[in-house]
C-alpha cells in the first residue's frame, strides 16, 4: 500500500512539473498573438486612411526618429505619430488616442 502511495506521489509531482512550463508557454503565445492582432489593426487603420487621403502634409517627418505622418483628406487632417513607443492618432488636431493597447 505504501509503495502505491509513493508511486502515485511521484507521478503527480511529474505531472505538475510538466504543466508549469506548459502554462508559461501558453501565456507567452497568448501575448504574442495579442501583439500581432494589435499591429494588424493599427496597420489596417493606417492603410485605410492613407488610401482615403488626398495628399500628405508638409508637416510629415520621415527623416528623423520618431517620425510622423500627416494625411489630408478634404477638410479632415489625420496625424499618426509615436509617443513613448505607442502609435497615437490625432484627427483635426484633437488627440483620438492610441491605435493599440
Amino acid at each position: 500500500m505504501l509503495v502505491y502511495i509513493a508511486l502515485l506521489s511521484l507521478i503527480t509531482i511529474a505531472m505538475v512539473n510538466a504543466l508549469i512550463p506548459l502554462s508559461r508557454s501558453f501565456a507567452t503565445l497568448r501575448a504574442t498573438q495579442d501583439i500581432h492582432a494589435a499591429a494588424g489593426t493599427s496597420l489596417e487603420r493606417m492603410i485605410r486612411d492613407i488610401r482615403a487621403s488626398g495628399s500628405i502634409s508638409a508637416g510629415s517627418t520621415f527623416d528623423i526618429s520618431p517620425g510622423g505622418l500627416v494625411l489630408i483628406s478634404g477638410a479632415t487632417t489625420t496625424e499618426f505619430f509615436l509617443q513613448n513607443n505607442i502609435l497615437m492618432l490625432k484627427q483635426n488636431g484633437v488627440p483620438v488616442g492610441p491605435l493599440s493597447n
